[in-house]
Order: structure tokens, then sequence, then C-alpha cells
């Protein structure tokens, strides 16, 4: 996955119309893709996309996630889970956490 494709997904994601940029992210102590898309000047979104054959490992990856943020876990907010028509699957998470 590069920079482009990551674009592409979020030019063709009418959720996304307000992101200005979309940066690389190579932090983290996962090894998943991963990038920051900015809206108004501040990182709002963490993108991860994978190829669909991924999709029943992330799809629970994504639900543990949601798990741990709603008992108060400090996590991303895990907004979208899905695919788009490159058929990547797609992780969205917003309020990228602080501290």
């Amino acid at each position: 996955m590069d920079i482009d494709m990551a674009q592409g997904i979020v030019a063709t994601t009418p959720m996304l119309k307000g992101v200005e940029s979309v940066e690389h992210l190579d932090e983290g102590y996962s090894t998943d893709e991963k990038f920051v898309l900015w809206v108004d000047g501040v990182p709002t979104y963490l993108l991860r996309p994978s190829t669909i054959e991924d999709r029943s490992k992330r799809q629970r990856g994504f639900d543990l996630i949601l798990t741990h943020r709603e008992r108060g876990v400090l996590c991303p907010d895990p907004y979208l889970f899905g695919v788009n028509p490159w058929r990547h699957r797609m992780l969205l998470d917003h309020e990228l956490p602080t501290g």
C-alpha cells in the first residue's frame, strides 16, 4: 500500500470529503500500514488499509479496539471498518489519542 492508494481511498469515500491531506505514518507498534488524515489542519483520522485476505483477522481487531474503548482504555475510537472498490480493507480510527 502506498500513499497514492491511500489518497485514492480518501478521494472515493464520501465521508472523507473534508480530508485535506494524507500523511504516511511510520510510528507505532503494529506493522500495519498507517496513514494520518488531516482535516482543518488537525490530524483527525488514522487509516489502516490492508488486503481483503486479512478481513476476518482485522474485523476481530476492530471489535477488540471498540471493546477496549467502551471500557475506558485510552485508544483510538474505531470509526469505520469496510471494503473499498479496490478490495482493500479499511480500518478508520477517529480522534487520534494523545498522551
